[in-house]
């Protein structure tokens, strides 16, 4: 029974014996637990301002491209205002002190941001004002109040104008904000380092790395266009069209006792999606030109992306290589750049209708 136990402990201390001649050698000044606390709360801060700073760029970014275009997004628009509102309780624990610091939240429903240039600021509205109600209906200042506001104001303004009682600097004001008309395609701010984008059908989609990639705001709004006009061109149906038809020629052959192994329904998935890649850099380099951003920066966005995908340059499966991207943006953009010196309206090119069939005549016999 010794013997058994020595050669089980046995291992255990050379172990400890190999450890303790690789330990550190040097004598360490003393950590102090309340400074590692208050470090963690210094770098909290850090992230949520950091955060809050790229979602506002996103923003400002995604206003004009989203108003100005409202008038080529069909049925997808809604009334927009410019104005977010945050309350302290609406954040998760672990984010509460530093986020209520940035914005100076103390459990009432404040405004922590106003786009310039949009009807909440030309309404008057500021930055810190507490918002008291809404057309005269007293607002709760909890976390249920602040996402029952949200939804009345969203849904107010696609009816039409509406009041806001504010309180500002201890006094009470009231101001009139008329929304006006924008694409109904929210953008969502992801804290991904990837540098992408995407378009879901109903939202776009833009990632922590590609907010840092684009150094201009200019070059972001091509990106968010780009992925706005696979939206308002309908790829994200189309696409999800054509992965059924191929998954339905998959269960057919599955019936019939022949593995596919999904070929078809891959094979639907990429169908024209290179092609819809090129029509959305086409329509979106009008979307970025119709907000009033500097569309020449797109052509030298896909160099830097060759840069950092150097694979993209040469292989191509479901985009277009950067390339036959730059070459295409370039010719839309002088396409674009001669419409504005012609005072032609800034629409895309459409390819023409098909006519509809002539009904076919039925003959007479002659008796």
């Amino acid at each position: 029974m010794f013997a058994r136990r020595f050669f089980f402990f046995l291992p255990l201390l050379i172990l400890s014996c190999a450890l303790a001649a690789c330990a550190p050698r040097t004598s360490r000044p003393t950590i102090d637990p309340k400074q590692t606390a208050d470090e963690v709360l210094i770098q909290k801060e850090l992230v949520a301002r950091d955060y809050a700073e790229r979602e506002r760029r996103l923003h400002r970014v995604a206003a004009p491209l989203l108003m100005r275009n409202a008038d080529l997004c069909g049925d997808k628009v809604k009334g927009f205002t410019g104005l977010y509102v945050a309350q302290r309780d609406a954040f998760e624990d672990e984010w509460r002190s530093s986020v209520s610091k940035i914005y100076g939240l103390d459990g009432r429903i404040h405004v922590v941001e106003v786009l310039p240039d949009t009807p909440a600021e030309r309404a008057g509205v500021r930055v810190g004002d507490v918002v008291l109600a809404l057309d005269g209906t007293e607002l709760t200042q909890n976390r249920k109040g602040l996402y029952r506001f949200q939804e009345a104001m969203e849904d107010q303004a696609d009816k039409g104008a509406f009041s806001l009682t504010l309180e500002r600097d201890g006094a009470r004001l009231e101001v009139r904000v008329t929304p006006v008309p924008a694409c109904d395609y929210p953008v969502v701010f992801e804290g991904k380092e990837e540098v992408n984008a995407y378009a879901t059908g109903t939202h776009i989609l833009i990632t922590k790395g590609m907010v840092r990639f684009c150094g201009k705001d200019d070059e972001l709004a091509v990106a968010m266009a780009h992925e706005l006009a696979h939206n308002t061109m309908g790829h994200i149906d189309a696409q999800a069209a054509n992965r059924m038809a191929g998954t339905a020629v998959d269960a057919v052959f599955a019936v019939l006792g022949v593995r596919t192994n999904r070929a078809f329904t891959r094979l639907g998935d990429g169908a024209f999606s290179q092609e819809f890649e090129h029509e959305a850099d086409y329509v979106g380099q009008y979307y970025a030109a119709r907000a009033g951003f500097d569309i020449s920066v797109a052509g030298e966005f896909w160099r830097r992306m060759a840069v950092d995908s150097p694979e993209a340059i040469t292989e191509s499966y479901t985009h277009p290589t950067t390339p036959e991207r730059y070459v295409a943006l370039e010719a839309a953009r002088a396409e674009i750049e001669r419409k504005k010196a012609l005072g032609e309206p800034l629409v895309p090119e459409m390819k023409p209708s098909p006519s509809p069939a002539e009904p076919a005549k039925a003959e007479t016999k002659k008796r």
